[in-house]
């Protein structure tokens, strides 16, 4: 017979799981819902729901989405046999459509290249990524296109390259652990979460993201919506520029990162530096181009032979005029196709021809 008393013994007793029990359920949830996310992040990749490869915490206009850019374009294409790297004059001049065919056109193996150029920054802060990138890629070959306002200039201080370097996916990639580091690698979903994040606190950044990104073909290559409306006449450069520049001093430490950047043909990668061209009112300064061949173009060729890399010297003037420049130092898309078959060409030949 069940007492008042024995009654209220019953209503107090309540079952309760061990706290390791708890903990374990709690932790399955976890790694469930933690798996269901990402395998819908990964499921809108893939079907291209969201026109946004998510950032890996740069935030950079070209750096984030070429980084899922190159990990596509290596899938589908089952590898990448060059990536070529630069800044914004990488960006849009090379076009590796155009280029390919160009050296399968005049004799050689066309070259199944991604363009890696990124906009505003310094051979300190390539070399970084080229490592990271051709460890874990392996190209046969890396392009590097350049030019000597990247290694001097103490007014020249590009804004991007010190967001890129610091950037979690790169700390993580040169040693650096953190668990943010380590998600921008594994997670796709929180790729999308920090670019959500990042577009939530800048607006204006996400939009420009977007931007860049539809202006991207699948092989990075980056592409103007058009040309100029008025016919370009003069570098958009003022004439204190001219003169700051007419000496091109090198700044130790960028050319101790080419130095770097051509030491990985020491794992047995072939490196081919390109004098990326300017417009050829940028030439207009009396003595300029000689001092610009004295200073930089001669002790570039030496580097180069040192390390055994192929040189290729820009074009003459008279093959890229005035109408094929967007401004001083970018070419527009009709522009970058005569480059590109003009560099195609010189690519294909034997390397003493080239250089």
């Amino acid at each position: 017979m069940i007492t008042q008393e024995t009654s209220s013994i019953f209503s107090t007793l309540k079952l309760q799981a061990p706290a390791g029990v708890t903990l374990a359920i709690a932790l399955a949830l976890l790694i469930a819902l933690s798996g269901l996310l990402e395998g819908s992040a990964r499921l809108i990749e893939t079907t291209d729901l969201i026109d946004h490869p998510g950032s890996v915490g740069s935030f950079h206009m070209h750096f984030d989405p070429k980084i899922a850019g190159l990990r596509d374009f290596a899938a589908e294409q089952g590898g990448v046999d060059c990536i070529m790297f630069g800044t914004s004059m990488v960006h849009r001049g090379l076009n590796p459509a155009v280029i390919g065919p160009a050296m399968q056109a005049a004799g050689g193996e066309a070259l199944n290249c991604y363009n890696f150029g990124v906009g505003g920054v310094r051979p300190s802060q390539i070399a970084v990524f080229v490592d990271l990138l051709v460890a874990e890629y392996q190209p046969a070959v890396i392009i590097l296109g350049t030019t000597a306002v990247e290694y001097g200039l103490a007014d020249y201080s590009p804004p991007d390259g010190p967001l890129i370097v610091g950037a979690p996916f790169i700390q993580h990639g040169v040693g650096n652990w953190s668990l943010e580091g380590w998600l921008t690698h594994q997670s796709q979903a929180y790729r999308y979460y920090s670019a959500g994040e990042w577009w939530f606190l800048h607006r204006n950044s996400w939009q420009l993201s977007e931007l860049q990104r539809a202006q991207l073909a699948p092989d990075g290559f980056g592409v103007y919506p058009g040309d100029p409306e008025e016919t370009l006449t003069v570098p958009s450069l003022r004439s204190d520029r001219f003169r700051e520049e007419v000496q091109y001093l090198i700044i130790p430490e960028e050319w101790a990162a080419l130095q770097a950047i051509l030491a990985v043909e020491e794992r047995g990668v072939d490196v081919i530096l390109v004098e990326m061209p300017f417009v050829p009112t940028y030439w207009t300064v009396p003595g300029q181009r000689a001092t610009y061949l004295e200073n930089f173009i001669r002790p570039l060729q030496s580097l180069a032979d040192q390390h055994d890399a192929a040189f290729i010297a820009a074009p003459t003037l008279d093959r890229l005029p005035l109408r094929y420049w967007y401004d001083w130092r970018h070419l527009t898309v009709e522009g970058s196709t005569r480059y590109g078959e003009w560099l195609g060409w010189q690519l294909a030949q034997p390397p003493a021809a080239s250089r």
